[in-house]
């Protein structure tokens, strides 16, 4: 089976394939659209087209965001 880690940090955004202990990271963007394209790329590069079985996220605090903007009331 392989599974897929991808971790979101507040320095770096890293992605690993396991059990081929394959890791890509790059530095985390501050713009949410920047952040999907740099995790999308990462997944893509680290997975070669391999079937993924199982998918683990990790994410600090701060990596959060609103896709939608919040109205006030």
């Amino acid at each position: 089976m392989t599974f897929l880690g991808i971790d979101v940090g507040t320095t770096n955004t890293k992605v690993c394939l396991i059990p081929q202990r394959r890791t890509l990271g790059v530095p985390t963007p501050g713009d949410p659209e920047q952040l999907q394209h740099v995790v999308t790329k990462l997944i893509e590069d680290v997975a070669e087209g391999q079937r993924i079985d199982g998918i683990g996220i990790a994410g600090m605090a701060e990596t959060g965001f609103h896709s939608e903007p919040i109205s006030s009331r």
